[in-house]
């Protein structure tokens, strides 16, 4: 967990008993672990905005930052391109590294192709800078997929049968294709937490109160049924979950 990485991080021994360590820390150590868990709980990534206009910066924050994770952006140039795209004007998919106008442009906006595709080459060669792929489009989708791949989130799959492993239908269908939806969750989230958010919209799958939940645990040898307490975290062993509540929800009625 997050506290192990931090300790981790602070170069605390993990295999001695913390009781026999900490009567030697000093506030220095304690500023250290306090840091390091902030950084693990809360990780930064950097977003260098506008390289279009002025790459400098790009240089010199990387110069006093060399540990930290940054991606080269024109956040103007990707809300632009979303907007044509919304109007019917363009055609660009989010993170694509290259886009066409409508036909029939006005020639205002036809004008901009050229600062456009200049923002996307000032991107790329930012990034390339920086290490990263220079497919990075405006950067704006990179950076937000580099910032969820510094804290990951833990994938959950709800089923509303442990045997077959189906989905728990969120369609409105009967029943659900056999592991078809995944659920982002905070590491650490509990089975009490996966009925939070299947009982909540935009899902509302679930009706009643929380009664147990139950998991397929993958660490056993072979594949078990297992019992989870409600306060207990999931783990990538323990995602495939199925949630029990005290009032049957209308798919929930056809079986």
């Amino acid at each position: 967990g997050a506290i192990e990485e931090a300790l981790r991080r602070s170069n605390v021994n993990l295999s001695k008993p913390l009781e026999d360590t900490l009567p030697s820390w000093g506030p220095a150590d304690l500023h250290l672990l306090i840091a390091n868990f902030l950084r693990v709980r809360f990780p930064i990534l950097l977003g260098l905005n506008k390289v279009d206009l002025d790459a400098a910066h790009v240089t010199r924050i990387q110069a006093r930052y060399p540990h930290e994770p940054m991606v080269a952006i024109v956040a103007e140039a990707e809300w632009g391109l979303c907007q044509l795209r919304r109007a019917g004007k363009a055609t660009y998919a989010t993170n694509g590294t290259s886009f066409t106008f409508a036909p029939d442009i006005e020639a205002g906006i036809k004008a901009k192709e050229s600062k456009l595709l200049h923002a996307m080459q000032a991107v790329a060669k930012c990034n390339a800078q920086l290490g990263m792929s220079p497919l990075t489009s405006t950067g704006v989708a990179a950076a937000i997929n580099s910032a969820v791949a510094l804290a990951q989130p833990l994938l959950v799959y709800p089923v509303s049968d442990l045997t077959t492993c189906l989905s728990v239908p969120m369609t409105g269908s009967s029943h659900g294709a056999v592991l078809e939806h995944c659920l982002l969750m905070k590491p650490g989230s509990s089975v009490h937490d996966v009925y939070t958010v299947l009982k909540k919209p935009p899902f509302q799958v679930l009706s009643g109160d929380y009664v147990r939940g139950e998991c397929l645990d993958r660490s056993k040898s072979p594949v078990a049924t297992h019992p989870l307490r409600k306060t207990d975290p999931l783990t990538a062993s323990t995602a495939v979950v199925k949630v029990m509540t005290n009032r049957k929800s209308r798919w929930q009625q056809h079986h």
